[in-house]
């Protein structure tokens, strides 16, 4: 019996200006049965088996001022895992930017490669290895921010209840900001949520937290 220790990257890499930091694993399958007579399980059949992960990785604060960063387009196959989610989180703590990569796999059936996907842009958006970014362009005092690219699955079942295919939907971007000022959100961006800024107590300061939302449009590679 052997084990092995350290790292376990799925997803290709995102450049050597970022450092591996964790995957998380989430396998799933849903069970059928059926009861007889005597109420006894006659029959159980394990089916639509599915694992999903999360990577994350922190950007090299000291070594680089602006991290290079490649990823994915969103809904592209890379590897076996079909990627639905790019987050990256920001903020003024002296660490390094934390990216977060979101994807899944089916074990059962077919490992459907989905056509539709886009470029969400968000690489050039990280202009900073440390400190928070409003990756709108808007503008103001930030203090944490963070920007994430996200798309629906839908999939289709075969006889056996395992995947047949799936395509992806609904792709969007939302941004969170945390301001000590006004704050605004840049062009094409809608602000859907706005925090008015009241202290928590009276040895707080005041901050102001911004949602926004930005469409994305898929299109068939």
């Amino acid at each position: 019996m052997s084990v092995t220790y350290g790292k376990n990257v799925l997803i290709t890499g995102v450049g050597s200006d970022w450092v591996y930091q964790s995957s998380t694993t989430n396998p799933a399958k849903k069970e059928a049965t059926t009861i007889n007579g005597d109420g006894n399980i006659a029959l159980r059949s394990v089916f639509d088996e599915i694992e999903s992960i999360t990577e994350t990785y922190r950007a090299k604060a000291a070594a680089v001022v602006t991290p290079a960063l490649t990823l994915p387009d969103l809904g592209s196959k890379d590897g076996d895992y079909i990627v639905t989610g790019i987050k990256v989180d920001t903020a003024n703590d002296g660490q390094g930017a934390l990216l977060s990569l979101t994807a899944h796999k089916h074990i059962g059936g077919t490992n459907d490669t989905p056509t539709m996907k886009v470029a969400t842009g968000i690489a050039a958006l990280v202009t900073s290895a440390t400190g928070a970014i409003n990756f709108t362009g808007g503008t103001g005092t930030i203090i944490q921010g963070s920007i994430e690219a996200t798309c629906q699955h839908a999939e289709v079942k075969d006889g056996s209840g395992n995947n047949l295919g799936g395509e992806n939907h609904t792709a969007e971007m939302t941004f969170t900001g945390t301001f000590t000022d006004g704050g605004t959100v840049g062009a094409g961006w809608t602000a859907l949520q706005t925090d008015p800024g009241i202290a928590a107590s009276n040895t707080d300061w005041q901050t102001r937290t911004i949602t926004a939302k930005k469409s994305l449009t898929l299109a068939a590679a």
